[in-house]
């Protein structure tokens, strides 16, 4: 698995966590990524991973690295200022440009530091609009840093001592009245790791043409269709798992489980789903630039995932019971091949993705009409005839109709499996 990207975490004087700084990591030693492309990725990365990591930064502040692209960049209107914290890189030189979009950011609410502050830090006009100031305790001295905290600016400032790798830089920091602390004394960043799998490109970018060209009512009324879109995203199943984990990231409403693409899709919302889109092609491209890619992508999973949901689709769409658990059904069958396709346990699949009650009895206690779907589906994938004639039975399914459904599967397929082959994923 490669490294996605690291956290630090940010400690109050009683040594509690209250923020994150997110990191950019990667295995490769001949990395060129530029700070813009490195944030990106984190971003992103944090936002589709499978674990715990949501529930660790519940109510944390994330301390994001932003070079000047960045910070002119419209990725800000996928960001909370509740919850986002706009980290300057010491590279960035301000001008009227830079100084009037910080202070527009401001007025939004995001706070603003500054990174790797040292005594010699050329630019007053980032100090003056900064919330927090991030003193790295290696690069100055400690006449220097006794120096600094005595600034006059200073004082209505929210000092962070960065880089404090001792218990003596730690009590320096205490005395001069640092409200903030990060550093190796405390915490080593933590290594989140994963694989980087590609999305369809031709995918992302028809629906992010779906989403510009609004469809027209019978009233005149232009409406967004988001049943179509969300039918779209469901060809392919690494889009459909990362709209999900993003979903999950953003949504305010943490009492609704996601039940479907469709779920995600509506709850995500026509504006982020469109901003979400450009950023994960914009990582796509970054990662295929530097050839990185094609040997994680499993393709026959990805193919037996496209090929299984439109199965289900058509199965299900012959009867009138089953019919309303099509969302659930496609999404079950999806993601029973998540463990291979990511390779992880099953049990943290499901936890990471937040699905409904009724899609995890599916998948980890084999419960309810979707598990009996499920079975069916790899039942017929194992050619266990006697087994599909029983479920069919069981679900009030003609039996007979189900090769033929199998075959129409194939061909509803073919095209998304023939854009599969070519350039879009490898």
């Amino acid at each position: 698995m490669d490294a996605l990207f690291a956290r630090q975490p940010i400690f109050t004087v009683d040594n509690k966590v209250v923020a994150y700084e997110l990191l950019y990591r990667n295995t490769k030693q001949d990395d060129q990524s530029t700070n813009f492309e490195k944030t990106i990725d984190v971003l992103i990365n944090a936002n589709t991973l499978f674990s715990n990591f949501d529930v660790e930064m519940a109510s944390k502040r994330i301390f994001l690295n932003f070079d000047r692209k960045l910070l002119l960049d419209n990725i800000i209107d996928i960001l909370s200022p509740r919850e986002h914290v706009i980290e300057i890189l010491e590279s960035v030189v301000p001008d009227k440009i830079i100084i009037n979009r910080i202070q527009q950011l401001k007025r939004l609410g995001f706070r603003i530091a500054l990174d790797d502050y040292t005594i010699n830090y050329p630019y007053e006009e980032f100090v003056d609009v900064a919330d927090y100031i991030k003193v790295d305790f290696i690069e100055n001295s400690v006449k220097e840093i006794i120096e600094l905290s005595r600034r006059e600016k200073f004082k209505k400032k929210i000092l962070l001592a960065e880089k404090v790798e001792n218990e003596n830089m730690h009590n320096l920091a205490v005395r001069l009245n640092y409200k903030l602390f990060q550093g190796y004394h405390y915490a080593k960043p933590i290594v989140h790791k994963g694989n980087h799998i590609s999305i369809n490109v031709k995918t992302c970018l028809d629906i992010l043409l779906m989403l510009n060209k609004p469809e027209v009512a019978a009233n005149g009324e232009k409406f967004v269709d988001l049943y179509k879109i969300a039918k779209h995203i469901e060809r392919d199943p690494v889009l459909s798992f990362k709209i999900i984990q993003i979903t999950n990231g953003v949504r305010a409403n943490l009492y609704v489980k996601i039940d479907s693409v469709l779920r995600a899709v509506t709850l995500l919302g026509y504006a982020s789903l469109h901003k979400w889109l450009k950023i994960l092609l914009f990582q796509e491209a970054s990662t295929r630039s530097k050839g990185n890619n094609k040997e994680n992508v499993n393709k026959e999973v990805i193919k037996s995932i496209i090929v299984r949901t439109a199965f289900v689709e058509n199965v299900l769409s012959k009867n009138p019971r089953l019919k309303d658990i099509l969302g659930e059904a496609v999404l079950v069958a999806m993601v029973d091949l998540f463990d291979i396709l990511f390779e992880m346990p099953m049990e943290d699949i499901v936890s990471s993705l937040d699905l409904s009650k009724e899609i995890m009895e599916a998948l980890m206690y084999d419960k309810g009409d979707l598990a009996k779907i499920l079975h069916l589906v790899k039942s017929y994938e194992a050619g266990d005839w006697d087994e599909v004639k029983n479920i069919c039975d069981e679900l009030n399914l003609n039996y007979s109709d189900i090769s033929d459904l199998y075959v129409k599967s194939l061909d509803d397929s073919k095209e998304v499996l023939e854009e599969l082959s070519k350039e879009e994923y490898v």
